[in-house]
């Protein structure tokens, strides 16, 4: 059974009348991924065959089928052109958008994703969005964004120790670290720490890159003000 067919044997349970937690009983699932499976029901046609076909991740799918229908084929475009080096940099995009859809409809407008990414200057000075904010706060924004780049920059520091730990001998750091403050099992720990940190900082970089990419593909369109065009 594919996963569309697996959906659709949810779907005409629970058009039956019965409940997703009597369903999930029924499957030997949890509720969750029931509800879930059925959420994939909002994808468009060409996602669904995508996913029936195998070339749509079935967790990735359920990112997509949250968007609008236009942003799913807007999405699918990119994922075909492969735009994203992995499927958790394709969900994260997904995720953005989505969060980026509900902004735009709490303000009264449209979000679509571009079909191409345009191109241009390169905006190393620019911040996106900061035209819509008054002049202190993107004075503000331009100050806080040197002080973390100069930070980020101090990093290279680190790559250079870790780097030196990583091509060092281990009998050599024995001798070495071996009663010192900290012992090896302190330094260890330390890494550790450090590797906990890079990898939360990697998953919010990731995040981060997927909302700018976002930003820095869409198109917001006034309801109202499309119509008074239109007339």
């Amino acid at each position: 059974m594919t996963s569309i067919e697996e959906v659709e044997s949810f779907q005409r349970l629970v058009e039956a009348r019965y409940s997703v937690d009597e369903v999930a009983k029924m499957v030997g699932k949890s509720a969750a991924y029931v509800g879930w499976r059925i959420d994939l029901l909002c994808l468009c046609e060409p996602a669904r065959e995508a996913l029936a076909k195998g070339h749509l991740p079935v967790g990735l799918s359920w990112y997509v089928s949250l968007l609008n229908c236009d942003n799913q084929m807007r999405f699918l475009a990119r994922y075909a052109r492969g735009e994203f080096k992995r499927t958790r940099d394709a969900e994260a995009f997904a995720q953005a958008a989505r969060a980026e859809e509900k902004r735009q409809e709490e303000q009264g407008s449209f979000f679509v994703l571009a079909d191409e990414v345009a191109g241009g200057k390169d905006g190393q000075d620019a911040i996106s969005g900061s035209l819509d904010l008054p002049e202190s706060e993107r004075e503000k924004l331009v100050d806080d964004r040197r002080k973390l780049v100069g930070r980020i920059d101090k990093l290279s520091l680190m790559g250079e120790i870790l780097s030196e730990l990583a091509s060092a001998d281990p009998e050599q750091l024995a001798l070495l670290l071996a009663g010192a403050p900290g012992d090896v099992p302190g330094h260890q720990m330390r890494i550790e720490h450090l590797r906990d940190l890079t990898l939360r900082a990697h998953k919010n970089l990731r995040q981060a890159q997927a909302i700018a990419a976002v930003r820095a593909s869409s198109i917001q369109i006034n309801p109202e003000a499309a119509a008074s065009s239109v007339a």
